[in-house]
């Protein structure tokens, strides 16, 4: 089979799935499987397969059949214009979150700042940071042992290893100094809402989706102690449902009363980000 009559057959599987995005989840499977870059795969759109690449290639397009994330197949995730390294168990970078790091970005661009990443994950803001705050001293929490050893694999990937120490425990509990930024994509989903989540979205890990009750318990803890780890002038950045904005607030609100307090949007004009910035 040539590769253009592969991607042709997986593209149409996929689409029959409801695939948004079928052709390019194809390309994506067939290049993966290849080891080629798209330049390369559409210069030779008339090479023919062996039984052994279309096998590969099958088998592949099969676990996304079964909804399997399309990160977690290939093990790769474009981030921030990074890649990283993506296993099941860590939430799958989004482009949302780079929000997050584009706000981090403007207060720290000429301060060497001193940086705390809350639930980590694969490292993917952390590591964002560090590659484009080389002045900045980064740290990054997770509660997950098996998150945390992503994290350190993709410092590596991003050859910013020696520039983020790492701490395995809860949200703040295991920071013992003051830090001039602390910013988090916590879980953020209410409980009763995650069964109905995107059958793909739901094989992701559970403890980084799930935000309790109304989605905002760990929100509270985190505001609840960030006051004893930020330092004067501190700022706080928090990714949040855009349908939270108004009770974020209110906690930020209760808890900083005299602080700069914002809701900001991503690039698709979604309620995203809070920011607190102690005055």
């Amino acid at each position: 089979m040539k590769i253009k009559d592969n991607l042709n057959i997986s593209g149409e599987l996929l689409m029959k799935s409801g695939s948004p995005d079928s052709r390019l989840e194809a390309e994506i499977l067939l290049r993966h499987v290849l080891k080629i870059d798209r330049a390369t795969m559409f210069s030779n759109l008339e090479n023919v397969l062996d039984n052994k690449q279309e096998n590969d290639i099958a088998e592949l397009v099969q676990r996304r059949l079964a909804n399997e994330p399309l990160s977690y197949i290939t093990g790769t995730r474009e981030f921030y214009s990074l890649d990283f390294q993506i296993t099941s168990d860590v939430l799958i970078p989004r482009q949302e979150t780079e929000t997050l790091v584009d706000e981090v970005i403007k207060i720290s661009k000429e301060n060497p700042l001193k940086i705390v990443d809350v639930g980590t994950g694969s490292g993917a803001i952390a590591i964002a940071l560090a590659v484009n705050l080389p002045l900045a001293k980064i740290i990054a929490t997770d509660i997950s042992v098996d998150a945390l050893h992503v994290a350190e694999s993709n410092t590596k990937m991003n050859d910013v290893f020696s520039r983020i120490n790492f701490k395995q425990g809860n949200l703040l509990d295991v920071l013992d100094e003051k830090v001039d930024v602390i910013v988090s994509n916590p879980p953020y989903i209410p409980s009763n809402q995650i069964e109905h989540l995107q059958p793909e979205v739901k094989k992701e890990p559970h403890i980084a989706l799930d935000g309790g009750s109304d989605g905002l318990e760990y929100i509270r803890q985190l505001i609840g102690n960030c006051s004893e780890n930020l330092n004067d002038n501190g700022h706080i950045f928090i990714e949040i449902d855009p349908s939270q904005s108004e009770e974020v607030l209110e906690i930020a609100d209760t808890h900083f009363p005299d602080a700069i307090t914002a809701i900001i949007k991503d690039l698709s004009q979604d309620n995203r980000v809070l920011s607190i910035h102690l005055t």
